[in-house]
């Protein structure tokens, strides 16, 4: 009896790399390149200045992180912030143009014209990071965390006082 499968795992072998060709335009290292000056030359100034406070360490407001491109792209509880190539359809773009509720930054005034037309170039090209705004070691031992069973040891239990085993009362 034939197995079903060889046709069925050719075929999909073939259509793996045609899709994974679509998805890459042939200009994306420069357009990258070009947007990682962008960022580093007037991008990153402006969302540190006017963004990162609300939107980095403890404090996120509307769950966006902005600390990394990747906690960016992935956004907040209103989704993506960012949506590379497109600044028209990036929640970031319309809240700081004041296209759309909540105007951002937040009990400020628009962005200057010039570092929105900055943004939206940057945006427009991928919205690359060079590098994360706090850099974070994930390796340090202040980083690391416990396990819930660990934590019933005896040095991470409160102190209590308790008497000698051997008291001569």
């Amino acid at each position: 009896m034939r197995s079903p499968f060889p046709p069925l795992l050719a075929l999909l072998a073939l259509a793996a790399p045609a899709a994974a060709q679509e998805q890459v335009p042939p200009d994306h290292a420069a357009k990258m390149a070009k947007g990682t000056e962008l960022f580093k030359a007037r991008v990153r100034e402006v969302l540190q200045t006017k963004c990162l406070k609300c939107h980095s360490g403890e404090r996120l407001e509307g769950e966006l992180d902005i600390n990394t491109r990747e906690a960016l792209l992935k956004g907040g509880a209103r989704g993506p912030a960012v949506v590379p190539g497109d600044h028209a359809k990036s929640l970031l773009y319309q809240l700081t143009a004041h296209l759309k509720e909540p105007h951002m930054p937040e009990g400020g005034r628009k962005l200057a014209d010039a570092d929105l037309q900055k943004l939206a170039e940057w945006i427009d090209l991928g919205a690359p990071y060079d590098k994360p705004f706090v850099a974070v070691d994930e390796t340090a031992w202040t980083r690391k965390t416990i396990a819930p069973a660990d934590r019933k040891h005896w040095a991470y239990l409160p102190l209590t006082s308790a008497k000698p085993p051997f008291s001569r009362e």
